[in-house]
């Protein structure tokens, strides 16, 4: 969550004198659903969290307008792409009842 808060005010290139961020309800809504995702026991509904995460990233990156933050926001999205492809993974080989911690 911290990275992505950190992309979200000051981009992928810290100290850039362009940066000019962009409102994005859905940039802080894939934060939030992460930050939801990480607390949860069971790796179904870290799963369902993780997917929700990565829409709402691409949506994100789909929208900005600026280079400097649409770069961020596909930084966050690949971020959230890798982790919900090994997420998606392993919940279809779970058995249904593991936990994640």
């Amino acid at each position: 969550g911290e990275l992505g808060c950190r992309l979200r005010d000051s981009g992928s290139l810290p100290g850039l004198p362009t940066w000019h961020p962009e409102e994005s309800p859905e940039f802080t809504r894939s934060v939030e659903l992460w930050r939801l995702a990480v607390c949860e026991e069971t790796c179904h509904r870290f799963d369902e969290l993780t997917q929700q995460s990565f829409l709402e990233a691409e949506a994100c990156y789909c929208q900005m307008g600026h280079l400097a933050p649409r770069l961020a926001a596909l930084r966050w999205c690949c971020c959230m792409c890798w982790i919900a492809a090994r997420s998606g993974a392993v919940t279809a080989a779970s058995a249904g009842g593991s936990f994640c911690t």
